[in-house]
């Protein structure tokens, strides 16, 4: 299964594969007689086709070293027993201290029941059917 990485990069890829023939066009017609005004407009759609270009570069070289770098996967680092040991000591320590706090914030936005209890009257509310009375 392919990466988002992997995807982005064949994304860019075929950005760079359409891009530089526009660039190349643009470069062509920089070489024409132009007036003062087209060549103005020619030489900044060069710059930003260029600079697009460079960044677009830049990434694909980035995420090159990222897959070569073996993107997604992180390996387990491989420790001695004393420095793994000291680590599970820190974990318990920090642990038994996260232990210590508590959120004070509302857990839910909904309203919660608490349960149904009969307000004056002698009738079960678990029996819907019999007829409610009033207490005198």
């Amino acid at each position: 299964m392919a990466t988002q990485v992997e995807a982005a990069l064949d994304e860019l890829r075929e950005a760079l594969a359409a891009l530089a023939p526009q660039l190349e066009g643009l470069r062509d017609y920089a070489k024409l007689e132009l007036t003062s005004a087209t060549a103005k407009e020619v030489a900044t759609g060069i710059k930003e086709y260029d600079r697009r270009n460079k960044l677009m570069n830049a990434a694909v070289d980035a995420l090159t070293v990222l897959m070569n770098d073996g993107y997604p996967d992180m390996a387990i680092r491989q420790v001695t027993g004393d420095v793994l040991a000291e680590l599970e000591g820190n974990a318990l320590t920090i642990a038994a201290a996260l232990s210590r706090f508590e959120s004070n914030q509302a857990t839910s936005l909904g309203p919660t029941i608490g349960k149904v209890e009969p307000k004056g009257c002698d009738v079960d509310p678990r029996h819907p059917h019999q007829a409610r009375r009033r207490r005198v």
